[in-house]
């Protein structure tokens, strides 16, 4: 039997992951981050839809600058999202 797993902050506790750091703390906790193999999660804690910025501060990828329009950000965000990136 398969059971579906929500992409929740809770779900992630409930799996025993561990380490959880705020990005406004990330800077001064950097040194928590390990290099040891592992599953990271960008998790968010607001339930307020986000506000976009018109670019991109991630850097450039492959020489490209990975800037998408606000339009595209806005119709693909998913309402009620806490997990980002996995």
């Amino acid at each position: 039997m398969e059971v579906a797993m929500e992409f929740t902050i809770g779900s992630f506790r409930a799996l025993r992951f561990d380490g959880f750091i705020p990005v406004s703390q990330m800077s001064s906790s950097i040194k928590l981050v390990t290099n040891d193999p592992g599953i990271y999660v960008v998790l968010r804690t607001r339930t307020n839809n986000p506000t976009f910025l018109e670019n991109s501060v991630g850097g450039k990828f492959k020489q490209r600058n990975p800037t998408v329009s606000i339009e595209r950000l806005q119709h693909e965000w998913v309402d009620g999202a806490e997990t980002l990136y996995i």
